[in-house]
């Protein structure tokens, strides 16, 4: 069985730069952590749906290669 849904919230991640995704995975949750940027999310063809509310971000550079992507969450950054 393949990983789908994936829930990393409240983490204290600081970055995905080195995150080698999930080729199945529709619904990443990476809330309430500590993330600036969204660098190292891309090369997940199957993902639905991002929730990164209440980080950090300020740039949406790395998400160019979510072709699957239908939610994005991204307040309180």
């Amino acid at each position: 069985m393949r990983l789908t849904h994936l829930n990393l919230n409240r983490n204290k991640i600081f970055t995905c730069a080195e995150f080698t995704g999930g080729r199945a995975l529709k619904v990443l949750e990476l809330r309430n952590n500590r993330l600036e940027s969204l660098a190292g999310l891309s090369n997940m063809p199957c993902l639905e749906e991002l929730y990164v509310a209440k980080n950090k971000i300020t740039s949406l550079v790395g998400l160019e290669n979510l072709p699957s992507l239908k939610v994005l969450h991204i307040r309180e950054n």
